[in-house]
């Protein structure tokens, strides 16, 4: 009885076992789950077209704010010349006698005023077509002919190619 492993005799033992889950009632959890899978393939349907309708968005605002500063940059050219043309008379009437100091300084600062606002034009037709491209995903290095906002960029107006000067005191 010293050594128990070794007096006993020689035998051998198998186990052979077998375990099986049948379900015979879940509570209805596939019917639910397969209602859930429905519905979570249901909402990304419509946050696909939610984003979808937001990028068109995009792209059309772009393309209106695009339009709307590129009749600003005409209109501004058009003041800036209008500021110019009244600063020359009002100084040639001064020069002439017959106007005053007050309404060259006016002129000069309405002038001023014009270039400001032009500045302001090209810089916000930049914004919008920076916004433009931006919405449709695209950043050309140089704009081509107008095609609409599923196309090309709009064109630089031609009052955008003019390059502003500024003015020049005279003593």
């Amino acid at each position: 009885s010293d050594n128990y492993f070794v007096s006993r005799p020689d035998t051998t033992n198998w186990a052979l076992g077998l375990t099986m889950n049948i379900p015979l009632f879940t509570g209805f959890r596939d019917t639910y789950n397969a209602r859930l899978a429905e519905a979570n393939a249901e909402r990304q349907r419509a946050l696909r077209d939610q984003l979808s309708n937001q990028v068109e968005l995009d792209v059309w605002q772009g393309y209106f704010n695009l339009q709307t500063a590129a009749a600003a940059i005409t209109s501004s050219a058009s003041l800036v010349r209008t500021a110019a043309n009244s600063l020359q008379v009002a100084e040639a009437r001064y020069r002439g006698g017959v106007g005053n100091l007050l309404d060259v300084i006016t002129a000069q600062a309405d002038d001023v005023n014009a270039r400001v606002q032009r500045i302001n034009a090209y810089f916000n037709w930049y914004t919008a077509f920076s916004q433009l491209n931006f919405a449709l995903g695209s950043l050309p290095l140089v704009s081509n002919a107008a095609a609409g906002p599923a196309g090309a960029a709009p064109a630089v107006p031609a009052a955008a190619r003019e390059q502003p000067t500024l003015p020049v005191q005279k003593p």
